[in-house]
């Protein structure tokens, strides 16, 4: 059997290989969350995909007026606030430990870094956790990390 849809094949490892339940939590409530999470970045992805389409992949064939960027620079900032309140009350999105959805969160402002105009400067509490899980996922370069905060 193939998978292609990553959503499935991260499933599927998760499954498979995290008997230890590190990932999406040992607990329904923490899964709830870690799948909430999820859920709300995928949505964000499939929102902001001209800006990565755009800026990520270099697409030649996309064309966004400055007026179209703005408007989902305002809608990223908008999603950010729904993140940085999150963190306000919990180390990390789904609680006291890092689980998937902090590492695809992670992941999705990696890609948000090659948009010029995007920063983290107005989130000190996505600021703080993006420097923890980069030092999590043994990405220390503090250059790196403080060029989008």
């Amino acid at each position: 059997h193939i998978l292609h849809d990553e959503k499935a094949i991260s499933d599927y490892l998760l499954e498979r290989f995290d008997v230890q339940c590190l990932w999406l939590g040992d607990n329904s409530l923490e899964c709830a969350r870690n799948r909430m999470w999820l859920a709300f970045e995928a949505g964000s992805h499939k929102e902001l995909k001209p800006l990565w389409q755009k800026y990520t992949l270099r697409s030649d064939s996309l064309i966004l007026t400055s007026q179209d960027e703005n408007l989902l620079l305002k809608r990223i900032q908008q999603k950010l606030q729904i993140v940085e309140k999150a963190l306000n009350d919990h180390e990390f999105l789904c609680g006291a430990q890092a689980r998937y959805a902090d590492i695809v969160w992670f992941s999705r402002l990696e890609t948000m870094k090659s948009i010029p105009d995007f920063s983290m400067v107005n989130f000190p509490k996505i600021s703080q956790w993006y420097s923890t899980m980069a030092h999590l996922l043994g990405q220390v370069d503090s250059k790196k990390i403080t060029s989008i905060i």
